[in-house]
Protein backbone atom coordinates (compact mmCIF):
# COMPACT_ATOMS: atom_id res chain seq x y z
CA UNK A 1 0.00 0.00 0.00
CA UNK A 2 1.59 3.25 -1.12
CA UNK A 3 0.03 5.34 1.66
CA UNK A 4 1.44 3.12 4.40
CA UNK A 5 3.40 5.01 7.07
CA UNK A 6 5.90 2.16 7.01
CA UNK A 7 8.36 1.22 4.27
CA UNK A 8 6.81 -1.00 1.62
CA UNK A 9 8.18 -3.61 1.31
CA UNK A 10 9.16 -3.75 4.99
CA UNK A 11 12.67 -2.52 5.75
CA UNK A 12 14.23 -4.40 8.66
CA UNK A 13 16.86 -1.70 9.15
CA UNK A 14 14.24 1.07 9.32
CA UNK A 15 12.08 -0.98 11.70
CA UNK A 16 14.95 -1.80 14.07
CA UNK A 17 16.31 1.76 14.06
CA UNK A 18 12.94 3.39 14.76
CA UNK A 19 11.92 0.79 17.40
CA UNK A 20 15.33 1.12 19.10
CA UNK A 21 15.00 4.91 19.21
CA UNK A 22 11.56 4.63 20.81
CA UNK A 23 12.86 2.10 23.34
CA UNK A 24 15.69 4.51 24.23
CA UNK A 25 13.03 7.14 24.84
CA UNK A 26 11.21 4.67 27.10
CA UNK A 27 14.45 3.91 28.95
CA UNK A 28 15.09 7.63 29.47
CA UNK A 29 11.60 8.02 30.91
CA UNK A 30 12.11 5.07 33.24
CA UNK A 31 15.40 6.52 34.49
CA UNK A 32 13.69 9.85 35.18
CA UNK A 33 11.07 8.07 37.30
CA UNK A 34 13.59 5.87 39.15
CA UNK A 35 16.24 8.54 39.67
CA UNK A 36 15.00 12.07 38.86
CA UNK A 37 17.71 14.48 37.73
CA UNK A 38 18.87 16.61 40.66
CA UNK A 39 19.12 19.72 38.49
CA UNK A 40 15.33 19.67 38.15
CA UNK A 41 14.51 18.87 41.77
CA UNK A 42 12.73 22.23 42.08
CA UNK A 43 10.03 21.04 39.64
CA UNK A 44 8.58 18.52 42.06
CA UNK A 45 7.39 14.97 41.65
CA UNK A 46 4.43 15.84 39.41
CA UNK A 47 6.56 17.12 36.54
CA UNK A 48 9.01 14.27 36.99
CA UNK A 49 6.23 11.72 36.67
CA UNK A 50 4.56 13.56 33.78
CA UNK A 51 7.84 13.84 31.94
CA UNK A 52 9.20 10.40 32.82
CA UNK A 53 5.90 8.55 32.68
CA UNK A 54 4.87 10.02 29.34
CA UNK A 55 8.20 9.10 27.79
CA UNK A 56 8.43 5.64 29.35
CA UNK A 57 4.93 4.45 28.49
CA UNK A 58 4.64 6.09 25.10
CA UNK A 59 8.11 4.93 24.05
CA UNK A 60 7.16 1.29 24.64
CA UNK A 61 3.83 1.70 22.81
CA UNK A 62 5.49 3.47 19.88
CA UNK A 63 8.15 0.77 19.56
CA UNK A 64 5.44 -1.89 19.60
CA UNK A 65 3.55 0.01 16.91
CA UNK A 66 6.58 0.07 14.66
CA UNK A 67 7.42 -3.60 15.26
CA UNK A 68 3.82 -4.74 14.75
CA UNK A 69 3.20 -2.24 11.92
CA UNK A 70 0.23 -0.67 13.74
CA UNK A 71 0.55 3.02 12.99
CA UNK A 72 -2.08 4.06 15.55
CA UNK A 73 0.09 2.53 18.27
CA UNK A 74 2.84 4.88 17.15
CA UNK A 75 0.55 7.83 16.39
CA UNK A 76 -1.39 8.44 19.62
CA UNK A 77 1.51 7.73 22.00
CA UNK A 78 3.64 10.00 19.82
CA UNK A 79 1.57 13.00 20.89
CA UNK A 80 1.99 11.92 24.52
CA UNK A 81 5.75 11.49 24.08
CA UNK A 82 6.00 14.95 22.54
CA UNK A 83 4.12 16.36 25.54
CA UNK A 84 6.48 14.63 27.98
CA UNK A 85 9.55 15.76 26.10
CA UNK A 86 8.16 19.29 25.89
CA UNK A 87 8.28 19.42 29.69
CA UNK A 88 11.98 18.48 29.54
CA UNK A 89 12.54 21.00 26.75
CA UNK A 90 11.00 23.83 28.77
CA UNK A 91 13.07 22.87 31.82
CA UNK A 92 16.21 22.78 29.66
CA UNK A 93 15.49 26.23 28.26
CA UNK A 94 14.86 27.45 31.79
CA UNK A 95 18.35 26.19 32.70
CA UNK A 96 19.77 28.11 29.71
CA UNK A 97 18.09 31.30 30.93
CA UNK A 98 19.15 30.72 34.53
CA UNK A 99 22.66 29.27 34.19
CA UNK A 100 23.88 30.20 30.72
CA UNK A 101 24.62 28.76 27.31
CA UNK A 102 26.28 25.65 28.70
CA UNK A 103 22.82 24.06 28.77
CA UNK A 104 21.89 25.20 25.24
CA UNK A 105 23.05 22.08 23.35
CA UNK A 106 20.80 19.84 25.48
CA UNK A 107 17.90 22.27 25.12
CA UNK A 108 18.35 22.39 21.34
CA UNK A 109 18.63 18.60 21.00
CA UNK A 110 15.53 17.96 23.10
CA UNK A 111 13.58 20.63 21.21
CA UNK A 112 14.69 19.04 17.92
CA UNK A 113 13.52 15.63 19.18
CA UNK A 114 10.12 17.09 20.08
CA UNK A 115 9.93 18.51 16.55
CA UNK A 116 10.85 15.17 14.97
CA UNK A 117 8.24 13.27 16.97
CA UNK A 118 5.59 15.90 16.22
CA UNK A 119 6.43 15.78 12.51
CA UNK A 120 6.01 11.99 12.56
CA UNK A 121 2.64 12.38 14.33
CA UNK A 122 1.52 14.91 11.73
CA UNK A 123 2.62 12.55 8.95
CA UNK A 124 0.64 9.71 10.52
CA UNK A 125 -2.37 12.02 10.94
CA UNK A 126 -2.31 12.95 7.26
CA UNK A 127 -2.03 9.31 6.22
CA UNK A 128 -4.91 8.41 8.53
CA UNK A 129 -7.12 11.19 7.11
CA UNK A 130 -6.33 10.08 3.57
CA UNK A 131 -7.13 6.46 4.37
CA UNK A 132 -10.41 7.46 6.05
CA UNK A 133 -11.44 9.41 2.94
CA UNK A 134 -10.78 6.39 0.73
CA UNK A 135 -12.89 4.20 3.02
CA UNK A 136 -15.70 6.79 3.07
CA UNK A 137 -15.66 7.00 -0.74
CA UNK A 138 -15.79 3.21 -1.07
CA UNK A 139 -18.71 3.04 1.37
CA UNK A 140 -20.54 5.81 -0.51
CA UNK A 141 -20.12 3.96 -3.81
CA UNK A 142 -21.25 0.71 -2.17
CA UNK A 143 -24.35 2.45 -0.75
CA UNK A 144 -25.24 3.85 -4.17
CA UNK A 145 -25.23 0.41 -5.79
Amino acid sequence: MLSSPYPVPPSPLWTVARAAAYMLLAAAGAVVIINPPTSYSHTGALLTFVWGGACALSGVAMAAGVLLRRYRWEWLPGWIAAMGLSVYSVLSWEAVARDGLGHAPRALIITALVGLILSRCIQLSLIDMSARRVVEMREAVRDDE
